[in-house]
């Protein structure tokens, strides 16, 4: 045996036999082929049976740059999740009006804190009636009802850490005191201004009571009360004039434009006690609450059955408060007035010297020669018909129910001496005569 190797072939060992059968389709088949376009495609069986092992997968050939391009295999397109898409929107869109909510509660609470974006040239005013023992958080919510702060919650917090701020070395510091009664706040101010201006100035807390009398004029109540340090008698002038004060007497009054003072005639002469350094409506309010106790149903009632307003009866009494020399002439002095108002055409005018005395006494050293003949044309008695433009003082009730309740009487005149004791005339002639008299025994007034 030759044992040389080069001739000797070992025997191939016999693969199994296999079978395929393909019954694949046949686009399916050849769809993704990446062979070159000038590669010949072998003949696409169909159905046949061969026996045949797969025959070793020939290496793939490079692609040129081109052919990359064109031939690049399908992949087939991913479905979207629809579901994260939603929550991914929805989580923006929470975000951005979040983000809005928090700016706007942000500006909003800097306007009311800081008046950072108000305007510094709006000097209206809005009325706040603060209740007695106030604390802050009470304050603010009224001022929030009043429409003068937006985020109330956010100053009050504000509030809180400010007084903590300014009272943190203080061993149990006192709660802010507010005056009770009406302010008038500026809708320009910063929360702080708003809060301090409805504190006693100077952190006294003090009260100081005055008496008026009747037949004081406004003017002379505004002296007193600037004399006793409640408020300025220029704030009183403003406040009177320009403020708005919900009483149905008030509201009632109709075109005041001829008036001196606006609202003569309701500041009750009484006794009350004031703080120091109060607001001027919260004072004008006390005058008027104290008017609206004292002007009852049955008052009304009478000035409707005389055929006269609550003006026109607040009028007359106080030119009876003036003309009387104490409350038992009230009536007789009552009665001549309405004599002469039902008799106009034989009594035009009524004739009170009380009206040229307010006049030179309340008005002449306050106004310009050219306003002081107006005024004379409708406060003077001896020359406007009727009733004057408004009251010349402010009568109590002796002389308000004596213009409700006259004297029955048929004396169109009266006249005073120099006692205080009361001449009354049914004619012109009885009553220059009367004067004649007075005149020659020196007791003429």
């Amino acid at each position: 045996m030759d044992n040389n190797n080069n001739g000797f072939q070992p025997r191939r060992q016999q693969e199994p036999f296999k079978l395929d059968i393909n019954f694949d389709d046949d686009d399916l088949l050849y769809a993704d082929s990446d062979l070159a376009d000038d590669i010949p495609v072998p003949a696409k069986p169909k159905g046949e049976v061969y026996f045949s092992n797969p025959p070793p997968a020939a290496p793939a050939r490079p692609q040129t740059m081109a052919n990359a391009g064109s031939s690049k295999p399908k992949k087939p397109a991913k479905k979207r999740n629809k579901r994260g898409l939603s929550s991914a929107m929805i989580l923006v869109i929470v975000s951005l009006c979040l983000s809005i909510v928090l700016s706007y509660v942000g500006i909003t609470a800097m306007r009311d804190i800081f008046a950072i974006g108000k305007d510094p040239l709006n000097t209206r005013e809005v009325s706040v009636v603060l209740p007695h023992n106030a604390t802050t958080d009470e304050v603010i919510d009224i001022l929030a009802q009043q429409g003068l702060i937006q985020q109330r919650w956010i100053s009050q917090i504000y509030a809180r850490f400010t007084y903590w701020l300014v009272n943190r070395n203080v061993v149990n510091p006192p709660a802010p005191i507010y005056l009770p009664g009406e302010h008038m706040v500026c809708i320009s101010w910063a929360l702080e201004e708003m809060l301090d201006s409805m504190r006693p100035r100077r952190g006294v807390y003090q009260t100081v009571t005055v008496n008026f009398h009747e037949n004081m004029t406004a003017r002379q109540i505004f002296d007193r009360l600037h004399d006793n340090r409640v408020v300025s008698r220029d704030s009183l002038m403003r406040a009177m004039h320009s403020g708005e004060f919900d009483y149905h007497f008030i509201n009632n009054l109709g075109d005041t434009s001829l008036r001196f003072f606006r609202l003569e005639g309701y500041l009750f002469p009484d006794t009350y006690e004031f703080f120091v350094n109060e607001s001027p409506h919260s004072v004008l309010r006390r005058f008027f609450d104290n008017f609206n106790r004292r002007w009852t149903d049955e008052h009304a009632a009478r000035a409707a059955e005389l055929g006269m307003t609550t003006d026109q009866i607040i009028i007359l009494a106080s030119m009876i408060q003036m003309e009387a020399a104490n409350a038992q002439q009230m009536r007789q002095v009552s009665g001549v007035f309405h004599n002469r108002l039902n008799n106009p055409s034989q009594f035009p005018h009524l004739q009170s010297e009380a009206t040229q005395h307010y006049i030179m006494n309340n008005v002449a050293q306050h106004v310009e020669s050219g306003m002081l003949a107006s005024i004379n044309q409708v406060y003077n008695t001896y020359v406007r018909p009727g009733l004057p433009a408004g009251p010349i003082g402010n009568p109590g009730m002796d002389a308000i129910e004596a213009a409700l309740w006259p004297a029955d009487s048929n004396y169109y005149f009266f006249q005073h001496d120099r006692n205080g004791q009361i001449y009354l005339s049914a004619t012109r002639q009885e009553h220059e005569s009367t004067r004649s008299r007075l005149m020659l025994e020196g007791l003429l007034r």
